[in-house]
């Protein structure tokens, strides 16, 4: 069986992870690397993503053209495509009626237009299977036609994410994407938090300030080794995508960190709060929490232990994805 997957192909993407699993089980699979068609994404500079939103449908145009090739060239049984908001509701369609099984493997909300599209959302129907860390929007999913949807939790990648045993030099550290809310709420706490991400040349000179930000995007050593030396990783959802969990959960526990995440229905089933993991409701209660005298590597080691021990890597979801797929 053919497999051909789609997305953006580096270290610890997803469309990357599944390529590598899916030759470690000996299946016959390819890649469609739609990056290579757009400029400012796999060499991220500024005429890069000025060419892309100027010639945006140009670019687009190209990406159609080749893929509809690249599936005549292999002739797959089945595509996984990793989002695919790039992909216009005809282009899919002109696909679908080759008899190929077509996957949407999402870690995005849908419906979140900052990543989305709405051609992505008009192609919600033609998906025969739709993989999703969000069964509490499956029902939304379900009424703009969804077929048949599978829950599968996000993960950690043990080549990528483990205890590095590394010297605590940082207090308080948060890696991600800027955004309104989290510059809001990191403003409102007391210890200087160090930042690593993209977008974070937006926030207000009065916070760069006062924390110790870092306008770049880490690779997955690069992250693994600040959980690692980091005595407390905040972890802050995206609300715009409907978060309940989110990667860094699991990054953070099996690099041996420290998690400090927002409490919810999922991070209360997933760990024993101040005792594998510390949770907050509210930036006073993240305050009191770094600003505590705890003995953290404790924590710290048994959410690791527990990360560990639940079946949370990248090849125990694989592992239900092929029963589900029947691969």
């Amino acid at each position: 069986m053919k497999i051909l997957i789609y997305g953006e192909f580096w270290q610890g993407t997803l469309p990357n992870l599944l390529l590598e699993e899916f030759h470690k089980r000996g299946k016959d699979v390819y890649k469609f690397d739609y990056s290579n068609f757009i400029p400012g994404i796999s060499k991220r500079t500024l005429i890069g993503r000025i060419k892309r939103n100027i010639f945006k449908q140009f670019y687009l145009r190209i990406i159609q053209n080749a893929l509809l090739k690249r599936v005549n060239e292999i002739c797959p049984q089945i595509i996984i495509i990793c989002k695919g908001s790039e992909i216009t509701f005809d282009t899919l369609s002109k696909i679908k009626s080759t008899g190929v099984t077509l996957v949407n493997y999402n870690p995005d909300d849908f419906f979140n237009l900052k990543v989305s599209s709405l051609e992505l959302i008009k192609s919600i129907p033609l998906y025969d299977v739709i993989i999703s860390s969000r069964d509490h929007l499956f029902e939304k999913y379900t009424k703009y036609g969804a077929n048949r949807l599978v829950y599968l939790d996000w993960y950690y990648v043990p080549e990528l994410h483990f205890n590095r045993n590394l010297k605590q030099d940082f207090h308080a550290s948060f890696v991600g994407s800027w955004s309104s809310r989290r510059e809001a709420l990191l403003m409102k706490v007391d210890v200087k938090i160090h930042i690593w991400g993209s977008g974070w040349s937006r926030s207000s000179l009065k916070f760069r300030r006062k924390h110790s930000v870092c306008n770049k995007i880490l690779n997955q050593k690069e992250m693994s080794e600040i959980f690692s030396r980091t005595k407390y990783n905040i972890n802050l959802l995206t609300i715009e995508n409907n978060d309940k969990s989110n990667l860094r959960f699991f990054e953070v526990t099996a690099s041996g960190g420290l998690l400090v995440t927002e409490r919810n229905s999922f991070s209360t089933d997933m760990l024993i709060e101040g005792t594998e993991c510390l949770m907050f409701s509210n930036v006073n209660e993240l305050n009191d929490i770094l600003k505590s005298d705890i003995y953290t590597t404790v924590i710290a080691n048994r959410g690791t232990e527990r990360i560990i021990k639940g079946h949370n890597a990248f090849s125990d979801r694989v592992d239900y994805l092929c029963g589900a797929l029947n691969l």
